[in-house]
């Protein structure tokens, strides 16, 4: 039986990351993961906030990603917290997660920079440039070794072509 509601939840992920186009299924996937994180995180049952389940994501993506959290965020169509909201927001559309009145997209709107915490977090102070780790081995599957060789500030552009302003 919870063999039959896991391809469930598999086929209701992959329905709605086709209908919605804009992220992958894992980003789905993942943000179900922290929600349920970030309820077991705070000790209470039930809802959390936008703000504690921005938490959550960030504790977890550090925890099963690293430093590279970034871009596993951008490999699924993840580019601000905001984007979460829209995750969020879509799952509750399709009955896969509730919410309350007060629950709104804005919750997720500039929760942090994720240079910031993903990256230089992770990392410390010190200068990442030049700095190699791995990611931990999974059973079966070896990991290359990563290369910092650069961080950025976050940007965020409507278009490729679109050009990157004066800071």
């Amino acid at each position: 039986m919870y063999a039959d509601m896991a391809a469930d939840l598999e086929t209701a992920l992959l329905d709605v990351a086709q209908k919605y186009g804009r992220y992958k299924p894992n980003a789905y996937r993942f943000t179900l993961d922290a929600v349920h994180f970030t309820v077991k995180g705070v000790g209470h049952s039930g809802h959390v906030s936008g703000v504690e389940l921005l938490e959550g994501i960030r504790r977890l993506a550090l925890e099963r990603f690293g430093p590279m959290a970034k871009t596993v965020f951008e490999q699924w169509g993840i580019a601000i917290t905001e984007d979460f909201g829209h995750i969020v927001f879509q799952l509750v559309d399709e009955g896969l997660l509730g919410k309350t009145e007060q629950d709104k997209l804005s919750d997720f709107a500039r929760g942090y920079d994720f240079n910031e915490a993903f990256v230089r977090k992770y990392l410390g102070d010190a200068n990442p440039l030049g700095r190699r780790f791995r990611q931990r081995e999974r059973p079966g599957e070896a990991q290359p070794d990563l290369h910092i060789v650069g961080v950025v500030e976050d940007a965020v552009y409507r278009s490729p072509r679109e050009r990157m302003g004066r800071t």
